[in-house]
This record gives structure tokens, sequence and C-alpha cells, in this order.
């Protein structure tokens, strides 16, 4: 099954063009699970940066690893590559590796972690140990 997401209302900055092609494209097996996908960043001035996201599962269909890699002219090849880890079947945390190599050949990498109340909804994310985000979830 694939699934296409389109913009929903013109912009200034998006052609009138673009709004006959796909923003975003997902891709899902027979059991319905998404294998694939690929979609443009929204930078705010049409399409941004183009994501293709590969998903992995285990024999329980459980999320294990989510790959995504970056097109930009920003930096050479950015990669985020996500390891998601479960107590009883329920996803209790994540950890990312973001990976950039610049223009000048500098290599730089971040490192997030995520973790989900009981629910699965996301309760935490860390930055390299530094920025600490908390996440709300309304009724």
């Amino acid at each position: 099954m694939i699934l296409k997401q389109y913009y929903a209302k013109p912009t200034p900055y998006i052609d009138k063009k673009e709004f006959s092609k796909p923003c975003g494209i997902f891709k899902f097996n027979e059991k319905g699970i998404i294998i694939e996908s690929f979609e443009y960043s929204n930078d705010d001035t049409g399409k941004g940066d183009k994501l293709t996201a590969k998903y992995e599962y285990d024999s329980l269909n459980l999320l294990k690893y989510k790959t995504v890699d970056y097109e930009t002219s920003d930096y050479n090849k950015p990669q985020d590559f996500t390891e998601y880890f479960y107590t009883n079947q329920v996803i209790d945390s994540s950890i990312t590796k973001q990976t950039f190599v610049y223009r000048n050949k500098t290599k730089d990498n971040n490192f997030i972690k995520t973790i989900y109340n009981k629910n699965g909804l996301k309760y935490k994310t860390i930055h390299n140990d530094s920025l600490i985000i908390y996440h709300k979830h309304l009724k």
C-alpha cells in the first residue's frame, strides 16, 4: 500500500504546479506496517530537504531501526540512525545518532535520547546531554 501526501493550499513560495506532485510518499507492507518513506522537510518556503527513511522491524513487528538520509546542499550525506528499545513489547526509549559531514569535510555527530511514557508517547528528549525537552500530551 502507498500513501501520498500533498500540500493543502497554495503559498507564495510553492509553485501551483507543485501541488499536483506529492510532497511525501509512504510505503507499507501487506500488514500495514510502514517500511519506507520519502518526504520534503517543511522549511516554510516550499519544498525543503528531501528525507528518505527506511524502517526495520524485529520478529514481533516492533520497530527496531529507522535510518533517515537527507538530500541537502548544506551538508554532505547527513544521516539519522535511530534504535528503539522496548520493555514487555512497549516502547520505552530510543537513541538517535545524527551524522553530518560539512562541505569542508569536518564531521559532526549529535546524539538524541528519547524516553516514552507507558502509552508510547514521547515524555522527554535529551540532546547531547545538555538540551532537555519535556513533552506534554493534551487530551
